[in-house]
């Protein structure tokens, strides 16, 4: 990712725009749209008078889309997409997974976590043959239905665009909530010894108990392969719970597990503090890419301290770079877990 400068960030990331706002309201229009065959997508968003809707064909496709909006000259436009996603994501993984589709890198990012996932206000550039184009995307999530709103100019014209742009992205709604905040339902787990341990999990996981005794309880949630599948592109969750262990042997042992299996990693550097969930009094985790004989790794784990003991929650996995798919679903799992995760 590209550094950019405060002052450039500003520029092409404002905010809400400065002046007569009696002059900025006459200047706008509150429009609604109902995608033709998806009475569940219909949504709204405010844009300056003038602008119009435009056909859905788009060379080159854009994954997903419902509909795009266009200023007369079609130099600055607001593209509004949807997708049914088959298992629970953040919306800001996905947003990124389907930019990178369409030959986008990211220059700046500003997340913000949410309990249906992390949602973010993403800056891009593409370079299709026309030239060099800048877009601004935000997401909003309903259920398995994941919208984007993405706003593109050309690079050297963004700039006059981008208070509109703001407007577009801060004023859209999705108007169909549907029946489930997420896109796949939960599953409970509770157990007794060594301590009082309960969390929830995507019911897509399979959960496998490996230890159970009064000391140590360890199990693995795994997202199973379809037949034919390579394994390695899926992720594996582990809880592990040790009577009176410390937060760095637990960190330690799973690290060194891993080595055995064949994974490399630098050195294991320090954990650093994370804000602890309800009931536990500190946590701290780490997040590590390296690689193995399948290909590159990733790694996020932490540990939480309560008085009755501390838990390890680990995600075990498929770099990013690797299988974006896979390593989203690990990283979205890994949250509901650790979101929902109690200890008496």
């Amino acid at each position: 990712m590209e550094t950019l400068s405060h002052e450039a960030r500003a520029r092409l990331l404002p905010g809400r725009p400065e002046g007569d706002e009696e002059a900025l309201r006459r200047a706008l229009a509150a429009l609604r749209y109902t995608p033709e065959g998806a009475p569940t997508a219909h949504f709204e968003l405010s844009a300056p008078l003038g602008w119009q809707w435009q056909p859905r064909a788009e060379s080159p496709p854009v994954p997903g889309l419902l509909v795009s909006l266009a200023e007369p000259g079609g130099r600055g436009r607001v593209l509004v997409s949807m997708d049914e996603v088959p298992r629970e994501l953040s919306p800001a993984d996905w947003a990124l997974m389907r930019l990178e589709e369409r030959g986008h890198t990211l220059l700046a990012s500003k997340s913000e976590y949410t309990p249906l996932g992390a949602v973010a206000d993403l800056l891009t550039r593409a370079s299709p043959p026309s030239g060099p184009v800048l877009a601004r995307t935000n997401m909003a999530k309903a259920g398995r239905r994941i919208f984007l709103v993405t706003c593109e100019a050309p690079e050297d014209e963004y700039p006059r665009w981008a208070p509109l742009f703001y407007i577009a992205l801060a004023t859209f709604r999705a108007l169909h909530r549907g029946d489930a905040a997420l896109a796949e339902p939960l599953d409970k787990y509770l157990h007794i010894h060594p301590a009082v341990v309960g969390f929830s999990y995507p019911a897509s996981l399979q959960l496998i108990e490996d230890i159970r005794s009064r000391d140590e309880h360890a199990l693995r949630l795994v997202d199973p392969a379809a037949p034919g599948e390579d394994t390695a592109l899926h992720p594996t969750l582990t809880l592990r719970s040790l009577a009176g262990a410390r937060p760095r042997r637990l960190a330690t042992e799973h690290i060194e597990r891993a080595r055995k299996s064949g994974a490399r990693f630098d050195d294991l550097p320090d954990l650093a503090p994370l804000p602890p969930p309800d009931l536990f009094e500190a946590a701290s985790g780490l997040d590590l890419t390296g690689s193995s004989p399948s290909g590159d790794i990733a790694l996020r784990l932490a540990v939480f301290e309560s008085e009755a003991g501390a838990v390890l929650l680990a995600c075990d996995g498929p770099a990013r770079a690797r299988a974006p798919f896979g390593w989203a679903v690990g990283r979205r799992a890994f949250e509901i877990v650790r979101d929902t995760l109690f200890l008496v």
